[in-house]
């Protein structure tokens, strides 16, 4: 293709795999980088690529819509703009569904439906941790996770009679 020749008469590489997207590849080869120590810096507005992200190995410069300009997004930006971690991205997608890439979602559920059972996780996710840290640095004797233990109470001082 056109796109093809030009940049191969730049002198980049061209690589193409046949049956399979850019963004697959693209995600192969920077999680392959990212694993060797590299900092991968892809430049791409697709949803897709966001799953990829690892604060200080894999970044996606996208376009600042809000300030203008470009930025790299960060774990913290997918999460603000989309309201799930990298990690949880493709289930968004799969749920919302991505008409750039021709997943048509489940009927009905859009992002922001999609959005309500990671919200669920993460405050699963949440009480999980703050029992785990309560039960770690908080003992206190007489104190359980439900309460207070039965404590006998102190026999009566007969001189109180």
């Amino acid at each position: 293709a056109t796109s093809e020749r030009l940049i191969a008469e730049s002198g980049l590489t061209v690589w193409r795999v046949e049956g399979y997207e850019a963004d697959d590849g693209i995600a192969a080869w920077a999680t392959e980088a990212a694993s060797l120590g590299w900092f991968v810096r892809i430049y791409s507005e697709d949803k897709d690529l966001e799953a990829l992200i690892v604060d200080g190995s894999i970044a996606v410069y996208k376009r600042d819509r809000e300030k203008g300009g470009s930025i790299d997004w960060s774990e913290s930006a997918v999460f603000n703009r989309r309201g799930v971690s990298p990690l949880r991205m493709t289930e968004l997608l799969a749920l919302a569904g991505d008409s750039a890439d021709s997943i048509p979602g489940v009927k009905g559920i859009g992002e922001e439906a999609a959005k309500a059972p990671f919200r669920i996780d993460a405050l699963t996710d949440t009480r999980a941790r703050i029992t785990s840290t309560v039960d770690e640095k908080c003992s206190i004797p007489g104190i359980s996770r439900r309460g207070l233990k039965r404590v006998p109470k102190p026999a009566a001082d007969e001189s109180d009679s």
